[in-house]
């Protein structure tokens, strides 16, 4: 019950906060965010696949090899975000959020940057996500 009372502040917020907002939250805030944020991804990542394996009977697959099909529904993993403490997404978030340049950023954008981060990608492949970012925020602000 306490990490819920301590979530009521997040109601009043936009659902999609970004830096600034994660600027405001305390650490039980943020724990809270991010242990939704990937419960909710998650649960999308299991729809999306089931979505994906139920599309396979729709598919003449005598024309496109059904298990190149059944590989690219499994192994999508966009919505992957398991191996990783919460805490370590929390000390992640906040690091990326040191940088000015990036607090226009959804949290999402935050959370993947991490966990791109702790799955190995180069700092060039990070600093390449954050232009696309960027632009993507533009575009949904005007």
């Amino acid at each position: 019950m306490p990490l819920m009372l301590a979530l009521v502040p997040l109601l009043a917020e936009s659902s999609h906060p970004d830096g600034n907002t994660w600027a405001s939250w305390n650490p039980s805030m943020k724990l809270g965010f991010v242990v939704g944020f990937l419960q909710a991804t998650d649960t999308d990542g299991a729809v999306k696949m089931v979505t994906c394996l139920d599309m396979l009977n729709y598919i003449d697959l005598k024309k496109v090899s059904g298990e190149r099909w059944k590989d690219m529904c499994l192994n999508d993993k966009t919505n992957d975000y398991g191996g990783i403490s919460m805490g370590q997404f929390v000390d992640g978030v906040d690091a990326f959020y040191r940088d000015y340049r990036h607090r226009n950023l959804e949290v999402s954008f935050g959370l993947q940057y991490v966990r791109d981060q702790m799955r190995g990608k180069t700092q060039a492949e990070l600093d390449a996500e954050v232009p696309q970012w960027q632009e993507m925020t533009q575009k949904v602000k005007h």
